[in-house]
C-alpha cells in the first residue's frame, strides 16, 4: 500500500506543471482582470513583437501587438497575467525579459532596436526597476571582462576573470539581500545548490551517506515552492530541479524514505 501511495504522490509532483496549466485555462475563462503592457522600440522595423512566457520546458507566446507606425506596440487583455518571468520578443530572435508579480501589469517599457536588452527601460514597476537595475550591473562586469580578453595574456585574464567571477557572485547576493522580496531574487536564490556541511552540530564528521541525506533534506531550501510563480520560469530553475531532485537525487531510494521528502515539498 505504501508503494502505491508513493508512486501516485510521485506522479502528481512530476506532472505538477501539466495539473497547474489545467487549472489556469480554467481560471482565465472567468477571469475579471486585465493587462496593458506598452512597448516602445526606438528604430522599430517589426511589424509585430509576441509577448510570451516561461512555462515547465517550453516557451509560448500568449500576445502579440502590432506597430503603430511609430515603433510603439501595446498588448492588452481581459485576462489575468499570472506571476512568472515574461519575455517579448520578435521572428529575429531579439529578445528582453520583465517580471510580472505582485504589481498591477500596466506598465510600459521603452528600448532601441539595435539591442533590446541593454538598452531597456521601464515606467510603472518598481519590481521590473530593480531586475533592470541588477542586469546593468551585471552587463558593466560582462563588458569589462570582454574587454580584458581581447588586451590580457592567457595567464592574467584567467586570474582576472576568477576575480569577476567573485564580482558577480557578490553582486547577486547584495540584490538578494537588499530586495528579498522581489521575485527576480527569490528566483535567483532559486538557484543556488545547498551548502552541504562537513561536520554535524557537535563537530564530528559527516560520512557520506549522512551528507546526502542532508542534502535530499533541504534540497528545496532555496526555492520558494510555496509561491506559484516558480512554473513560469525558466526550465533549469524550477522544472528540471524538481525532475531532477525524483530521478537523480531520490533514484533507487526506498518509498520509506521518499514519502516524508513529497511530504516536506508539498508542505512547503
Amino acid at each position: 500500500m505504501k508503494i502505491r501511495t508513493a508512486l501516485i504522490i510521485l506522479a502528481v509532483a512530476l506532472c505538477l506543471p501539466n495539473f497547474v496549466c489545467a487549472k489556469e485555462k480554467k481560471d482565465k475563462k472567468g477571469a475579471k482582470a486585465s493587462y496593458r503592457i506598452s512597448l516602445h522600440i526606438d528604430g522599430a522595423t517589426d511589424d509585430t513583437v509576441y509577448m510570451g512566457n516561461y512555462y515547465a520546458k517550453g516557451t509560448y507566446a500568449i500576445d502579440t501587438a502590432l506597430n503603430d507606425g511609430k515603433g510603439n506596440y501595446v498588448f492588452s487583455r481581459q485576462t489575468e497575467l499570472f506571476p512568472g518571468l515574461y519575455f517579448f520578443t520578435n521572428q529575429k530572435g531579439k529578445f528582453f525579459e520583465f517580471v510580472v508579480y505582485k504589481e498591477k501589469p500596466e506598465f510600459s517599457f521603452t528600448t532601441k532596436n539595435d539591442d533590446w536588452k541593454r538598452h531597456v527601460k521601464v515606467k510603472g514597476s518598481k519590481e521590473n526597476e530593480i531586475f533592470y537595475a541588477f542586469h546593468a550591473e551585471r552587463q558593466s562586469l560582462t563588458d569589462e571582462l570582454d574587454a580584458a580578453s581581447k588586451r590580457m595574456k592567457e595567464e592574467d585574464f584567467k586570474e582576472f576573470r576568477r576575480g569577476m567571477l567573485i564580482k558577480n557572485d557578490s553582486l547577486m547576493l547584495k540584490y538578494i539581500d537588499m530586495y528579498p522580496d522581489c521575485m527576480f531574487t527569490k528566483m535567483t536564490l532559486a538557484t543556488k545548490p545547498v551548502e552541504v556541511p562537513l561536520v554535524d552540530e557537535k563537530g564530528d564528521s559527516l560520512t557520506n551517506n549522512e551528507r546526502w541525506e542532508y542534502y535530499a533534506d533541504h534540497y528545496f531550501d532555496n526555492m520558494p515552492l510555496g509561491d506559484d510563480f516558480m512554473v513560469r520560469t525558466p526550465e533549469n530553475i524550477f522544472h528540471k530541479k524538481v525532475e531532477d531532485y525524483f530521478n537523480v537525487t531520490l533514484k533507487n531510494t526506498m518509498p520509506d524514505f521518499i514519502i516524508p521528502h513529497i511530504d516536506a515539498m508539498i508542505e512547503k
